[in-house]
């Protein structure tokens, strides 16, 4: 959901809100590639978090419970690095 959002600002923002009427399909196509691409950019390291947060064993819990989620993805990028 929060990743359709992203798309959809932006492929407006690309296309300078024409609408699809005054574009042609190759423009529509490229804006829909970017937008797809920024939105994933942005919600994968999310989903991460997320993914990580609701598999978190016990004691690790505990030691991380203090933790904000942008503290989170700094522990996450220090340990395992960004690729």
């Amino acid at each position: 959901f929060p990743a359709d959002i992203i798309k959809f600002v932006v492929y407006d923002y690309l296309s300078g809100g024409k609408g699809k009427s005054s574009i042609s399909p190759g423009e529509g196509a490229v804006y829909g590639a970017l937008s797809t691409g920024v939105a994933q950019l942005v919600t994968t390291p999310l989903d991460v978090l997320r993914n990580r947060i609701m598999a978190v064993s016990k004691a690790d819990q505990e030691s991380d419970e203090k933790l904000s989620y942008v503290d989170r993805l700094v522990k996450i990028a220090k340990e395992e690095g960004v690729e």
